[in-house]
């Protein structure tokens, strides 16, 4: 990208919520994404990369006190459009998962109703959907390019710099401010938090108002991964984190009879509970069996012969709904066993990011990939959402890097995939992980407001792996995890809407968090 116009287009509108009328506008357009100011050479300025994004923004309430939340989903190499189309801007579009008509039998469908959205959180705050570099219409300005974003601490960075030139842009430095991440936005979302703090009020604008400065004030983590390091589908680690994800949807497949007449939250007590007190030890003797020494491996092939050993390996089966056979032979059992396997015998496979949607093998002639299901009427249906509510379109095809994108290769820059090129380093490991820079945050920001949303069926990203990874940094009691009926994308499952919004309504009007002195400075780096 040479040129950015940053002039946006705009539409306003009114509508309806819980019985009062809002009216707010709708925006869409590029801002510059600056450097911050070099001290040798002030006057200099580096403009790293267009950034698109899409605004709601509130007509009838003083913008000083209205809280603004960006967000942005995750891939890496993915733009905002699964949140924004989904989840809680003032329209949405409805695609009632788990349901697939036919279990995919007949082509994906090419459109959604779209609807307004009663669960909006427009009521709550303005809300900005951003675009990373090398995603949606965002790219990297000459001489920059794209490639220099996909890696965790520059596209942390990045997406910082926007956030402060929003801010400066639209003279909302006195806004209570939130951030809102999904999937890899685990790993994205702390750092920003934690450099934006780093930075303070150090690069905004003079506020002519004279009221305080806000830098941060909350963060949800919608399906986050923390620690890839935990993540038993890339790591030789044990999976026990994921056992309760895949009780869950046997149970939802009836490939399991334990959960009986408990409701799901006790069903998901008693499974964290038998993580804890049986499954994670024998896991974490397994993990590595393939690494380790002829001697470690004859001591696990000694204890599968034991009745300790099969009894256990019989519990674990009729809770995941696998046989005995296969449990003993996948004693780990990792995430793609289940969505590959567990309807195997019906010619079905699994959604991994929601294990409750099945369709037939992709493989098989006319079928797609249950995770695909959404892909072609999330991208038609943005454009012309964007067209039609936002006054903008583009020339340019949107990049959702996906395999439903219609974009021509060269578009903006855009011909590469960012997952595939991307630069997993941070704080000197291969496999990155958020949980010191979380706890950074909370230490540069006692009272910062935390939540996590999760589904119970994302195979993807299991919820209990998160609350392990957050008791792990002793911040179990400090970052409330919220789990619902639904997948990866929670907020597609239609009866899971409204119990989300009312947390995320508690949320945003809840006080600062009281500090606590269970997170301590030891634990930060600096």
């Amino acid at each position: 990208m040479a040129d950015v116009n940053e002039k946006p287009s705009a539409k306003r509108h009114e509508m309806m919520l819980n019985g009062k009328q809002m009216r707010f506008t709708a925006q869409a357009g590029h801002l510059i994404a600056y450097a911050p100011k070099d001290p040798k050479n002030p006057e200099k300025k580096d403009a790293e990369a267009g950034i698109f994004y899409t605004a709601y923004t509130r007509d009838d309430l003083p913008k000083d006190k209205r809280p603004v939340t960006f967000f942005w989903n995750g891939g890496p190499g993915s733009p905002a459009i699964w949140l924004h189309m989904g989840s809680w801007a003032p329209w949405r579009l409805v695609s009632d998962a788990p349901n697939i008509p036919g279990n995919g039998a007949t082509p994906a469908p090419e459109s959604f109703p779209l609807v307004d959205d009663m669960e909006t959180l427009l009521d709550q705050s303005d809300l900005v959907f951003i675009d990373p570099p090398g995603t949606g219409y965002s790219a990297a300005i000459e001489p920059h390019t794209n490639q220099e974003f996909w890696s965790v601490d520059p596209d942390a960075k990045v997406i910082r710099d926007f956030i402060t030139r929003y801010i400066n842009a639209n003279n909302r430095q006195s806004s209570p401010k939130y951030l809102y991440g999904e999937s890899y936005g685990g790993i994205r979302t702390p750092i920003v938090a934690n450099l934006l703090l780093q930075a303070g009020t150090s690069n905004y604008d003079p506020d002519n108002s004279g009221k305080p400065p806000v830098v941060l004030t909350g963060v949800t983590l919608q399906s986050p991964i923390l620690d890839f390091n935990s993540d038993c589908d890339r790591a030789s680690v044990s999976c026990a984190g994921y056992y309760p994800t895949y009780a869950m949807v046997a149970d939802f497949h009836k490939k399991s009879e334990v959960r009986g007449t408990r409701s799901v939250a006790e069903y998901a007590d008693d499974l964290r509970r038998f993580v804890r007190e049986e499954a994670g030890p024998y896991t974490r003797l397994y993990a590595d069996v393939e690494y380790k020494t002829d001697e470690y491996k004859k001591k696990w092939d000694n204890f599968v012969k034991t009745e300790k050993a099969n009894a256990y390996f019989e519990k674990l089966a009729s809770i995941v709904g696998f046989s005995l056979n296969y449990v003993k032979d996948n004693p780990n059992l990792a995430a793609y066993e289940v969505y590959y396997d567990l309807l195997e015998s019906s010619n079905l496979m699994l959604g991994r990011y929601d294990g409750r949607m099945k369709a037939r093998p992709t493989w098989s002639d006319g079928n797609f990939d249950p995770d695909d299901y959404i892909n072609k009427p999330f991208i038609s249906q943005f454009k012309a959402l964007l067209q039609e509510q936002v006054n903008y379109s583009s020339a340019f095809a949107y990049d959702t890097n996906s395999t439903d994108d219609d974009y021509t290769a060269g578009e903006y820059g855009l011909d590469d995939d960012p997952i595939m090129d991307w630069k997993w380093q941070h704080l000197g490991r291969d496999d990155p992980s958020s949980l010191t820079d979380l706890v950074n945050v909370i230490i540069a920001n006692p009272g910062i407001k935390l939540l996590v949303l999760h589904g119970y069926h994302d195979l993807a990203t299991p919820f209990h792996q998160t609350e392990l990874d957050l008791a792990g940094m002793g911040l179990a009691e400090r970052v409330p995890v919220k789990v619902y009926d639904g997948g990866h994308m929670t907020y597609n499952t239609e009866a899971s809407r409204a119990p989300m919004r009312r947390d995320l309504e508690e949320f945003y009007r809840s006080p600062s968090y009281p500090p606590v002195s269970s997170v301590s400075a030891s634990a930060a780096i600096n």
